[in-house]
Order: structure tokens, then C-alpha cells, then sequence
């Protein structure tokens, strides 16, 4: 079975080593994988309107995750449209690693690489308020 299926909170970034806490407190992000070849992102802003949500059709070939942006939610707030993770069509390969219910997405930032933390939420009911 597929370790990533299920909801996942981002709660730290990991760079050059150390860890740190989300530069941005209010910014909750959630990466929802829904099936073997589904998954989800969700975000928003506390005390904020607006959110940012796509789908996208993914596989796991050698430690990446390889996917392509197949629905951008048309209610999504203006300032969507600059992530290129919410535009249609777009294709992403990146690498990541699941230890302890935690995973970790490496993306690339410059010449360095910037680590997403992600803990796995096991809840009944999703948190997500929409």
C-alpha cells in the first residue's frame, strides 16, 4: 500500500541542515493524497479570504513524486495563479522521503534545497474548513 495515501499538515521547513519553524505561522497547508494516483493541495491564510486549491494525477517513480496539475478549483483567490503548483498542466518531479509519519519534500531552491515537513494528520473528520 502507498505510505503517502491519507492528509498531511505542513508544519516545518528543514535548510542546510537545520531545522526551522514556518516562516509563515497563518499560512495552513494541507497535501491530501487521496488515492494511488490522486492527490490534493489546499491552502490558506488565517484571517484571511480566499484559498489556493488543485488536483493532480501522480505516480512514485524512484523516491520522486512525478504529477501533473489536472483541476485548479476556479474559486481559487487571484493570487493562485502565480504558484505554478495551481496551474493547470503543470508537471512537477520531487523528491521526498516518509520517516516517522512525517514527509519530507525536497525542492529545489537556487543551488541549495529546501525541505517541506509534512505530519500526517489521523483524524476522522477532515480539519480543512471548507
Amino acid at each position: 500500500m502507498n505510505s503517502l495515501i491519507g492528509l498531511w499538515l505542513y508544519t516545518s521547513l528543514i535548510y542546510q541542515g537545520q531545522p526551522l519553524a514556518r516562516p509563515k505561522p497563518e499560512l495552513k497547508m494541507y497535501y491530501n493524497f487521496e488515492s494511488e494516483s490522486v492527490n490534493e493541495i489546499f491552502y490558506f491564510r488565517e484571517n484571511e479570504t480566499g484559498s489556493c486549491r488543485r488536483k493532480a494525477e501522480y505516480e512514485i517513480i524512484d523516491s520522486e513524486i512525478r504529477q501533473k496539475v489536472t483541476i485548479v478549483d476556479p474559486a481559487n483567490a487571484d493570487v493562485c495563479a502565480q504558484d505554478t503548483d495551481m496551474q493547470l498542466g503543470n508537471y512537477s518531479a520531487t523528491k521526498f522521503e516518509v520517516i516517522d509519519d512525517k514527509l519530507y519534500l525536497h525542492l529545489p531552491l537556487g543551488e541549495e534545497t529546501l525541505i517541506y515537513v509534512w505530519e500526517k494528520i489521523n483524524v476522522l473528520q477532515d480539519p480543512r474548513p471548507y
